[in-house]
């Protein structure tokens, strides 16, 4: 019989991969992305290194020539130099490590609601109307999702009326049917007292969505 500590140990080694691979959610476009950024940066470097090496071997080549330095203070001080060489690639390697991680959770933001979008629409493929695309604030996308949900709600509400829901991490407002929004009411999804706002009379002042659905119940 194993013991707790192997047990909890085998645990938060399977959340790690389970939390890895909910990051690693596209590998053909992360992959190409996080690719690209860590090539760049290794070109880079190997720039910089060369000429870095090269300045510094004919400074010493120079300053031997001038002032007759003795062969060994000479390999004593490429001695020096190789050591530092060695640092330098491994601070090098800890930066590509770093560059990798930073492209993989900003690929994440991308490649994250590029998954759930696919997720929704097979959803709605497979007879699930009601699906809605849900993204959060950080993540890239939102504007296209919202268009893509609005098509969804105009497609399965033609003629409801619809209203602007004044959503402070959306860039502009999005019209949404009432249907939709009582839907998004009842799931959680919104508060009563989130703000809408009449598309067609838009002088008159916003509403708390609770108010506006009892005019429409």
């Amino acid at each position: 019989m194993r013991s707790s500590c192997e047990l909890t140990g085998g645990g938060e080694m399977m959340n790690q991969r389970r939390q890895i691979k909910n990051f690693w959610l596209n590998p053909a476009y992360q992959g190409k992305y996080i690719g690209s950024l860590v090539a760049s940066s290794l070109i880079v470097m190997v720039a910089f290194g060369f000429v870095f090496n090269l300045i510094v071997h004919e400074n010493i080549e120079i300053v031997a020539s001038i002032t007759s330095m003795p062969e060994a203070a000479q390999k004593e001080i490429y001695s020096e130099l190789n050591r530092l060489v060695v640092y330098l690639a491994i601070a090098g390697l800890v930066f590509l490590a770093t560059v990798a991680g930073i492209g993989l959770v900003f690929s994440h933001r991308s490649a994250g609601p590029l998954f759930n979008v696919k997720a929704i629409c097979r959803q709605i493929i497979n007879g699930d109307l009601n699906a809605r695309i849900n993204l959060r604030p950080e993540d890239e996308f939102r504007d296209v999702a919202e268009f893509i949900n609005a098509s969804f709600d105009k497609i399965m509400f033609p003629n409801s009326k619809c209203l602007l829901l004044l959503d402070d991490t959306s860039p502009e407002p999005v019209s949404f049917p009432i249907e939709r929004l009582r839907a998004s009411l009842a799931e959680g999804r919104l508060k009563p007292t989130s703000l809408v706002k009449d598309p067609l009379n838009p002088d008159a002042p916003p509403q708390t969505l609770d108010d506006v659905l009892k005019k429409y119940s």
